[in-house]
């Protein structure tokens, strides 16, 4: 059952992805890349730095979140719980 729908299936479908599309190659007025041997320090420091305080402001400003929903949710229980005394 199986060996049928291989011997049904159109061509494209059984070649890889890789033959369906025509060869790559860069034009020769491409300028050459800079070396790599030599790293931008201030370049990496920046980075570095940036992700940091980003990932420090966004651990911040998730535990101001869950404080706020505990907040939130006890006075809500709270009420819950007096509405129900009350009634």
């Amino acid at each position: 059952m199986i060996s049928g729908l291989w011997d049904r299936a159109p061509h494209g479908a059984l070649c890889s992805a890789g033959s369906l599309l025509p060869p790559l190659s860069l034009p020769a007025s491409l300028p050459a890349c800079e070396p790599h041997d030599k790293c931008d320090r201030l370049e990496v420091k920046l980075t570095l730095g940036t992700s940091v305080f980003l990932w420090l402001h966004r651990i911040k400003q998730h535990n101001e979140n869950v404080l706020e929903h505990k907040r939130r949710n006890g006075v809500e229980q709270i009420l819950e719980i007096l509405i129900q005394h009350v009634a």
